[in-house]
């Protein structure tokens, strides 16, 4: 599926080109954990948006990073459905970053959003 391929020089610039891709410029919140990898705040910001608490629902872009860089807080992939579900406004650009999953252990695929595809 070429055309769903994204290309980049790193996780760096892919999250920059995802977050410039937003159609609606607004805020944004990390979700559910207030702390993570800051790449998210430093593109999110650069392509105007203001952040806002993570508990806000009205964000227009909600950037997740599940398991959480660097802390390691983890949400299993039933609590991250009903959290997207609960507290995200419709509308609202969703960004889960899955990237450190395999430490999650040798069953990663099966609590993952991936194997959630009818879901998505």
């Amino acid at each position: 599926h070429k055309e769903c391929l994204q290309l980049g020089n790193g996780a760096s610039e892919l999250i920059d080109l995802v977050i410039r891709a937003c159609t609606t410029v607004g805020t944004w919140r990390p979700g559910p954990f207030a702390v993570q990898y800051e790449e998210y705040k430093r593109s999110a910001e650069a392509a105007g948006f203001t952040r806002t608490e993570a508990g806000d629902r009205s964000a227009t872009l909600l950037c997740m990073v599940n398991p959480s860089n660097p802390t390691g807080d983890y949400m299993p992939v039933d609590e991250i459905k009903e959290y997207l579900s609960t507290q995200c406004e419709a509308g609202t650009m969703v960004i889960v970053d899955e990237s450190m999953h395999p430490w999650v252990g040798p069953a990663w695929r099966e609590d993952s959003l991936v194997s959630q595809r009818e879901w998505v």
